[in-house]
């Protein structure tokens, strides 16, 4: 009974192969997905352990992207062979071989990526954090965004070469394309052009402060990425992060203010018409050591008597917050300290008609 029901199912053709060899087809495919499994959790096991034993990473880093590349590897290897075994047409065999011929050539390529992603974070991106200047840091993304493009685009070029298409066909009509495309796309070519500028000029780096004029107005904000098309900003005020195409900041007025010393400040104070010349002598001293007693201000402080007319005695005062101060903080407690001396030595301010508007007790 069991030789009828195998006679019968070597006598029926499915596709041209009976169930008996497209069984053994399917067990040659288990027997490589399961062969290649072991490889990967045995052998690579085994040979983590050698490279361990090694004064260089080189091998550990290899060793851990040459894994799964391989294991795939071997399960497209066993495919092959198992549809080799099978009767197939002439024109399913043909397309079978440019798809494999395709598959292998990804595989190959993927490889190719897992190698550099590898070596771009265990030595470029180290290298690049030890070095004094930060523009390897800025250009680091944007070669790797560059050498992913080549190595995907090359992959897929192959590829298809090695599935029997006509690339020279294909890269004809893509010229062409090209062309309405860079037509169409004439922003992203401009906003490229705009990132190359910022990477030559090198007017700002990875965490300065910005300001500019955007579209919808004033940007002050604090440079997070710098990339091919946009240059991405957290918001000093709102804490938003924003993506700022490249050719608008290419064609502002960009201020670095992390590159600033200091940050000048200026302020006129209008008098009364009687303020004494003593009044004004001991007041102007007495800015200046206001100003340049705070911690977060520095040395230089100029004052100085710069108009006289019937409505106010018009002084001025002049000094420089340090960098990383506090703009806001330092500012009011400068003004805090001379409304303060104001109020104790009685000096009383003007207003354009001439009467006062501050007056002793006022506070």
């Amino acid at each position: 009974m069991l030789q009828n029901l195998l006679q019968q199912i070597q006598s029926h053709q499915y596709y041209g192969n009976n169930a008996l060899e497209w069984l053994l087809a399917l067990g040659i495919i288990a027997v490589t997905a399961i062969a290649g499994w072991l490889a990967y959790k045995i052998t690579g096991q085994w040979i983590r352990f050698l490279t361990r034993k090694t004064s260089t990473r080189l091998d550990d880093v290899l060793v851990e992207v040459l894994e799964s590349p391989v294991v795939v590897f071997i399960i497209l290897l066993g495919f092959r062979y198992a549809v080799s075994t099978l009767s197939l047409t002439a024109g399913v065999w043909d397309w079978f071989e440019r798809l494999h011929g395709f598959a292998m050539t990804m595989n190959i390529g993927w490889l190719l990526l897992r190698i550099y992603d590898a070596l771009h974070a265990e030595y470029f991106a180290k290298l690049a954090a030890q070095s004094e200047t930060d523009l390897d840091d800025q250009l680091l993304p944007v070669v790797r965004t560059a050498v992913r493009f080549v190595i995907i685009t090359l992959g897929i070029i192959i590829g298809l070469n090695n599935a029997g298409y006509n690339v020279s066909t294909i890269l004809a009509g893509l010229g062409i394309g090209g062309l309405a495309f860079a037509l169409a796309a004439q922003h992203t070519v401009g906003n490229l052009i705009g990132g190359l500028n910022i990477f030559l000029d090198r007017h700002f780096k990875l965490g300065d402060r910005i300001q500019f004029r955007g579209e919808t107005g004033m940007i002050d904000g604090t440079v997070l990425q710098i990339g091919l098309r946009t240059t991405r900003l957290k918001t000093r005020y709102e804490g938003r992060v924003i993506n700022i195409p490249n050719t608008i900041i290419a064609n502002q007025d960009v201020i670095n203010v992390d590159s600033e010393e200091g940050r000048q400040m200026f302020q006129v104070y209008k008098l009364a018409p009687a303020t004494s010349a003593a009044h004004i002598e001991d007041l102007l001293e007495e800015l200046k050591t206001i100003a340049r007693s705070h911690p977060d201000t520095q040395d230089n402080v100029v004052t100085g008597l710069i108009q006289i007319n019937e409505i106010s005695r018009d002084i001025m005062l002049l000094y420089w917050i340090k960098a990383d101060a506090s703009n806001l903080k330092t500012r009011t407690a400068v003004n805090l300290s001379i409304l303060k001396h104001l109020e104790s030595a009685g000096i009383q301010f003007a207003d354009k008609s001439g009467f006062t508007y501050y007056k002793k007790n006022s506070f």
